[in-house]
């Protein structure tokens, strides 16, 4: 089926070959090429195609086509425009560098540690719309924890017509709180930077109330579903939003455009695989999701999350300089030296992945025998999340070849060594 050939045949299916396959509604596809697992499916391609969880990607010329939504939700109908300027530097989806090894990480100067930049004098006003930039608004959801920190910072950009980042929980209060800083507005476009359950549950009623369609890189990933298991019990991190699908899918190097604003989509995968920042170049800001955050470092969860993609979608940003004067995280205060403190939390990757490489020189250990000795002034309570991220350094490790051991085994009785 190298030639198969896309017809719309019914709403929700799409033939493939000789077989008609039913498929899940809410992603949009267009363009010269649409790949759906193997199959390279040319054209003709519908203007819309919906297509099953975790089947289909986009290449270089579908990310640069126009973005077309739905014109069923209150006759709203916004697109990307094709002429949007975009950054050349940034790669497709597929390009990305998180598909590539990744680059040298030594850092030209000494870094400071991590602990001496993190910035907890944070007191979110929840339920108000704090002006926080010209361009830009924060409504912050009520349902502080040890890993939303305050509460869910959902973003309002624009004036007159919005785009709402990161709606946040399904939650009555900060729907409702959200709806009355928009009234009398336009919301046009709602943007997702991933599918955890601080972030995007809220997309749903606010879509209903204000007929914006919601975008975003994907459902979420199917891989995270073996991190739901029995040790789920324990305090790890959010849950994934299992009922997200996007109206539009949004790739690296996509422009959403508005009303006096322009948000340049940036691929960080490292958090989770679908997670996504918004630069915001009206205001030199990029909205960092949970993949940059002032108040702490970022849990990486495996199977889905990857140490690996989480440095390369550092350097990504490192990369961009001076481009980004801020750092607007969901969670916590905003980074003003941006660039600086990316460069610290990139060594301190490197350093936590020398300290594990210092405990296993004493001989063999276990990931809790590691976490009790590397998180002495950690709250305990965060001991299971903390050992999320060391197993995500050990598979990085052996990936490599520089560490021996099962990361698939029970994570509280894998052993691990030095190769």
């Amino acid at each position: 089926l190298g030639e198969a050939i896309v017809s719309d045949v019914a709403p929700r299916t799409i033939r493939l070959g000789i077989s008609s396959e039913p498929i899940r509604p809410g992603c949009r596809y267009s363009g010269s090429v649409l790949t759906a697992g193997n199959l390279v499916l040319p054209r003709p391609v519908p203007e819309w195609v919906v297509a099953r969880q975790g089947q289909a990607r986009t290449t270089e010329a579908h990310s640069r086509q126009p973005a077309r939504f739905p014109a069923n939700r209150r006759g709203y109908r916004r697109d990307i425009p094709a002429d949007a300027e975009t950054d050349e530097r940034m790669p497709a989806r597929d390009d990305h560098p998180s598909s590539t090894p990744p680059a040298s990480t030594q850092q030209s100067e000494p870094q400071p540690p991590l602990e001496e930049l993190l910035d907890t004098d944070h007191s979110p006003a929840y339920g108000e719309a704090v002006q926080v930039a010209p361009l830009v608004q924060r409504v912050t959801a009520a349902n502080p924890s040890p890993f939303t920190f305050a509460g869910t910072g959902t973003y309002i950009v624009g004036d007159r017509r919005v785009a709402v980042i990161d709606p946040g929980p399904d939650d009555a209060a900060h729907i409702e709180a959200i709806l009355r800083a928009v009234e009398g507005r336009t919301v046009t476009h709602i943007c997702i930077t991933h599918t955890h359950s601080d972030h995007s549950p809220a997309s749903r009623a606010l879509a209903a109330a204000t007929g914006a369609p919601v975008l975003g890189f994907g459902p979420h990933p199917a891989a995270d579903a073996e991190r739901s298991g029995a040790e789920a019990s324990a305090v790890q991190e959010e849950p994934g939003d299992w009922d997200f699908t996007p109206d539009g899918v949004l790739a690296h190097g996509d422009v959403v455009a508005g009303d006096g604003w322009t948000l340049e989509c940036l691929h960080t995968p490292g958090h989770i695989s679908n997670h996504l920042c918004f630069a915001l170049p009206e205001e030199q800001a990029l909205f960092t999701g949970d993949h940059v955050m002032g108040w702490s470092s970022t849990i990486i969860p495996p199977p889905d999350g990857t140490l690996g993609d989480y440095l390369r979608s550092l350097e990504l940003l490192i990369e961009r300089g001076d481009r980004d004067g801020v750092y607007w995280p969901t969670h916590g205060p905003p980074i003003t030296a941006p660039n600086r403190y990316a460069r610290a939390l990139l060594a301190h990757r490197h350093r936590r992945t020398d300290q594990i490489l210092a405990c296993l020189g004493e001989g063999p250990a276990t990931i809790p025998a590691m976490v009790a000795r590397l998180y002495t002034t950690t709250p305990k309570v965060l001991h299971p999340a903390a050992a999320l991220s060391v197993l995500a350094h050990l598979i990085h490790l052996t990936e490599e070849g520089r560490v021996t051991g099962d990361p698939t085994a029970d994570m509280r009785a894998a052993t691990f060594a030095l190769a």
